[in-house]
């Protein structure tokens, strides 16, 4: 029962956390449920919860989703990076791969802190923003978590607009995470067992959604991009630890 409850609240704060800025529920997932059960048993429910989650923040940001960016830039340059992802995944220790990731992202997201404290940050270049998606796409096919490039990229990119930074990123992992339980129902890692195990789970999905919208609705937009970056710190923490 206590285990229960510990996971429920954990649950509601990775959802809380993603709620109000678009990301960050699989790194809370990941860095504090493994202290409860084994994080391959909260995979499955996880992202079932995460996939209705995604699916009401698209909807409901709908109008903020940047389409084109989504189709002409995100999915075609992620999906040109990840074969090549694949084949060096292959070669080269995963355990390495991922900690070398996540020294990247601790070292990008730190530099664009010190970015956003300074007077006049530069703009952000579209060169470097494009060369993160396609480096996003050879982290995902590599191990599968190629979230962070991905967030890094459009957080410079669409960060003064919350709103439209949110919505596009709950299509990205719409579609990724619709992928992963199509993939893993045919490998039979999900089952029809798993949405009655997602179920208990509910309430916490609730609660931290109602807890990130005031949070999302409150939160300034300049708080709310130095936000990003904090959370993008932290999974790159979490991918050298774990």
């Amino acid at each position: 029962m206590h285990d229960v409850i510990v996971l429920g609240a954990v649950v509601a704060l990775a959802f809380a956390v993603e709620t109000a800025l678009g990301f960050g529920a699989t790194v809370i997932a990941i860095a504090l449920g493994s202290l409860v059960l084994p994080i391959a048993e909260v995979t499955g429910p996880f992202l079932c919860l995460n996939l209705a989650l995604s699916g009401w923040i698209a909807f409901q940001g709908r109008r903020s989703i940047r389409w084109r960016v989504l189709l002409t830039r995100v999915f075609p340059l992620a999906v040109l990076g990840m074969p090549a992802g694949a084949a060096f995944g292959a070669l080269v220790d995963p355990e390495i791969l991922r900690r070398v990731f996540g020294a990247t992202v601790v070292v990008l997201a730190l530099l664009e802190l010190i970015r956003l404290g300074q007077r006049e940050p530069p703009r952000s270049s579209l060169l470097v923003t494009n060369a993160a998606l396609i480096g996003g796409g050879v982290v995902h096919g590599a191990f599968a978590t190629g979230g962070p490039a991905i967030v890094w990229a459009l957080g410079r990119e669409l960060g003064e607009d919350k709103a439209a930074l949110r919505s596009t990123l709950a299509v990205v992992w719409l579609v990724l995470n619709a992928a992963f339980l199509v993939i893993w129902a045919f490998r039979g890692l999900v089952t029809d067992t798993t949405v009655l195990e997602a179920a208990p789970l509910g309430l916490a999905l609730l609660a931290g959604t109602i807890v990130g919208e005031i949070v999302f609705r409150r939160i300034a937009p300049a708080r709310f991009r130095a936000a990003v970056f904090v959370v993008l710190l932290v999974a790159g923490v979490v991918l050298i630890a774990t």
